[in-house]
C-alpha cells in the first residue's frame, strides 16, 4: 500500500509509516471541510457538524486510510496536534476524554523503531441511542 507521511505521499504527516496493501490513504483538510458553505445553506450547523467529526480534544483529523479497496470494512484515521512540549500520553488521554461513552481504557507506552516514546490506548465506546458497544 505504500508509505504515508513523507513529502509527496498521499498524506504528508509529522510521522511516517507503511500502509497495508491496497488500502487507500487520503488527506483530510479540516480547515476546508469546516468552512461554512454558501451553497449548503446550513451555515453554522454544517460547520459545527464538520468540526465535531474532524476535531477531538486537542487533535484534528489529518488523514483517512480506507480498507475497502483491500476487501475489508473500516478506516484508519490519523490525527495530529500542534507541535509543542505536550507528551503523547497527555494528548491521547485528552483525545479519549473528548469521546462520549468511553470505558475500559488501557494505555501502553512503548518505543518506536526510531527511538521515540509513544503511547497507544485500547478502549470501548458505547452508543446509548442504538445500544452498541465498539
Amino acid at each position: 500500500g505504500g508509505t504515508v507521511g513523507p513529502a509527496g505521499s498521499a498524506c504528508e504527516l509529522p510521522v511516517r509509516f507503511a500502509v497495508a496493501a491496497h488500502w487507500k490513504a487520503e488527506p483530510v483538510d479540516a480547515a476546508k471541510e469546516s468552512a461554512p458553505s454558501a451553497q449548503s445553506g446550513d451555515g453554522d450547523l454544517g460547520e459545527a457538524l464538520a468540526d465535531a467529526l474532524l476535531r477531538q480534544g486537542p487533535v484534528t483529523m489529518a488523514c483517512e486510510i480506507d480498507a475497502k479497496p483491500a476487501g475489508s470494512i473500516g478506516y484508519l484515521r490519523v490525527w495530529t496536534g500542534r507541535p509543542g512540549d505536550a507528551d503523547a500520553g497527555g494528548v491521547l488521554r485528552r483525545f479519549v476524554a473528548a469521546e462520549d461513552g468511553v470505558g475500559k481504557e488501557r494505555y501502553h507506552s512503548f518505543r518506536t523503531g526510531g527511538g521515540l516514546t509513544a503511547v497507544e490506548v485500547e478502549y470501548s465506546t458505547t452508543n446509548r441511542l442504538v445500544e452498541e458497544t465498539k
